[in-house]
């Protein structure tokens, strides 16, 4: 990653793989070389200095950018990292494992229980719902 010297966290990084670099605020790095970032370029005016006023706060650089975002609420009063999450993206390392507890795909997964969903749910209001037309799988 080229570096910006200024700002803590932001950096040059090849997001799409394609030898561009593009400007970009580092959320959280992990060992397997893998990082979250949000994209510079994709920000409004309005949340390129919300970003701006976290990244020149005095505790920039003893906090990972995640940390930064935690603590600090917005002045639509948001928490910083629940509102950049919708922006945050993710780039893999070539070296990255699926850590996905039981890995795999939804696609792949097992039903839990033999329980069709809903059987347990009633109508408030107390209406027998007509089963006649329903159609047996």
């Amino acid at each position: 990653m080229a570096d910006n010297k200024k700002l803590h966290h932001v950096g040059y990084e090849d997001i799409a793989g394609t030898g561009q670099l593009r400007e970009v605020v580092v959320v959280k790095r992990w060992a397997d070389g893998s990082f979250s970032y949000i994209d510079t370029q994709v920000l409004d005016y309005i949340d390129n200095g919300r970003l701006n006023a976290i990244l020149m706060s005095q505790h920039a650089d003893k906090y990972e950018m995640w940390e930064l975002l935690n603590m600090t609420k917005l002045n639509n009063g948001l928490n910083a990292l629940d509102y950049f999450h919708q922006l945050t993206k993710i780039k893999r390392s070539k070296n990255s494992v699926n850590t996905l507890a039981g890995g795999g795909s939804i696609m792949d997964a097992r039903p839990y229980t033999g329980k069709t969903p809903g059987v347990d749910f009633s109508d408030p209001t107390g209406a027998i719902p007509d089963n006649s037309q329903a159609t047996q799988i």
